[in-house]
């Protein structure tokens, strides 16, 4: 799965538990596109009648762990070089929403 840290900078710190068995996930940054952002943006294109709003690019702030199972929850932890914490709990099978958490 991917995780989109929004301005991720290099001495931030992002930590992934699968809730499952309290076990620490390797993460992977990744350059890739967002794929909110070709869902939200792109696909209009498909409609030969309509714009291309605000085209996707490849990003630097995507991170990819792979889960035990496909219905593991997962608790993502980022550390920002201030210290603030930034903690979501991801309950699996995650519905396809607009919202952007």
């Amino acid at each position: 799965m991917l995780i989109n840290v929004f301005d991720w900078a290099d001495d931030w710190k992002i930590e992934v538990t699968d809730l499952s068995d309290n076990s620490s996930l390797t993460t992977t940054r990744v350059r890739t596109h967002d794929p909110l952002h070709v869902l939200s943006y792109n696909m209009r294109k498909l409609d030969k009648a309509s714009a291309m709003t605000f085209p996707t690019s490849y990003t630097a702030h995507m991170f990819k762990v792979k889960a035990r199972t496909a219905t593991s929850s997962l608790r993502i932890v980022v550390t920002d070089s201030f210290g603030n914490r930034y903690e979501q709990t991801m309950s699996r099978p995650k519905e396809l929403s607009y919202g952007m958490e």
